[in-house]
C-alpha cells in the first residue's frame, strides 16, 4: 500500500510540474507576430507595450506631423514721452522749476496666426507575420500610433492592419485633408481674447510726473483768482500789494 501510494505521489508531482511549466514554455519570443499576439495589442495601449507583445520595434513606413500652426498674441510697442517745462516764482522772486515728464505706453500688440507650431505625430510601424499566421498573401502587418486621439498622454496605438501595413498610410495622408476615417484631425482653437498691454521695458522715467510735481501743476492750472499758498503760475510774479 505505501509503495502504490508513493507512486502515485510522484505521478501528481510530475503532473503538477508539467501544468507550472506550460505557460512559461507558451511564451513566444520570436521576432514575428503571431495571430494571438496581433490580437492582444489594442486601443490606447503604449508604443512600449505594443513593443512588448510584438517582441520588436518593426520597420517604420512613415511618421506624419499632423499638427497646425496655433496663434498668440505678440507684445509690441513703445513709450511716448513728453517733458513737460513748468515751474513757479515764489514770493522771493526765486524761480522752482517743476517740470517732469510724462510717458505713456503706446501698445502696438497683434495676433500672430503661426506664432507656434504644435505637433501631432502619426507613425505608422510595419512588422513581419509569423507562416502560421493567416492565409494572407501579405507577410507583413502594420500598426499606427499618434499622440492626440487618446485621452492619455504620449504615444499610444490608434489602430492596426493585419494585411496591407501601407493602408493605414493613406489613412494618416487623408487626416490632413479630411479627417480621415472618424480619427480626430487636430486642429487650432478659437483665437482668446486681447490681453492687457504689458509694456516691454521699465518706464524711462518711473518717478516723474507723479505726487507734489503733478499737483502743483494742477493748482497752476486753475483761475488766475486762485493761490496756492502764496506761489504764482509758470513765470508770473506774484503781486506784493
Amino acid at each position: 500500500m505505501r509503495k502504490i501510494s508513493a507512486a502515485l505521489i510522484a505521478v501528481l508531482m510530475a503532473a503538477a510540474t508539467l501544468t507550472m511549466a506550460s505557460p512559461a514554455q507558451a511564451v513566444d519570443h520570436r521576432t514575428c507576430v503571431t495571430l494571438g499576439e496581433f490580437r492582444a495589442i489594442h486601443r490606447p495601449m503604449t508604443y512600449a507595450q505594443v513593443k512588448g507583445v510584438l517582441d520588436g520595434d518593426g520597420i517604420l513606413l512613415a511618421r506624419v506631423d499632423n499638427g497646425y500652426y496655433e496663434g498668440a498674441w505678440i507684445d509690441d510697442g513703445y513709450w511716448d514721452s513728453t517733458y513737460i517745462d513748468d515751474g513757479y516764482y515764489d514770493l522771493n522772486d526765486n524761480w522752482i522749476d517743476t517740470s517732469y515728464w510724462e510717458d505713456e505706453w503706446v501698445d502696438m500688440s497683434y495676433y500672430d496666426d503661426s506664432a507656434n507650431w504644435v505637433s501631432f505625430i502619426d507613425p505608422v510601424r510595419s512588422y513581419p507575420k509569423c507562416a502560421n499566421f493567416d492565409r494572407h498573401g501579405a507577410r507583413r502587418l502594420g500598426v499606427n500610433f499618434d499622440n492626440y486621439s487618446s485621452a492619455y498622454s504620449g504615444m499610444r496605438m490608434w489602430t492596426k492592419s493585419r494585411s496591407n501595413p501601407w493602408s493605414l498610410v493613406d489613412i494618416i495622408d487623408s487626416l490632413r485633408t479630411t479627417g480621415g476615417s472618424n480619427k480626430p484631425a487636430p486642429h487650432a482653437g478659437a483665437r482668446p481674447a486681447k490681453p492687457a498691454p504689458k509694456p516691454l521695458t521699465p518706464d524711462p522715467h518711473p518717478h516723474s510726473g507723479t505726487g507734489l510735481t503733478q499737483g502743483l501743476s494742477q493748482a497752476f492750472k486753475a483761475p488766475d483768482a486762485v493761490r496756492l499758498r502764496g506761489l504764482c503760475r509758470p513765470r508770473e510774479r506774484c503781486g506784493r500789494g
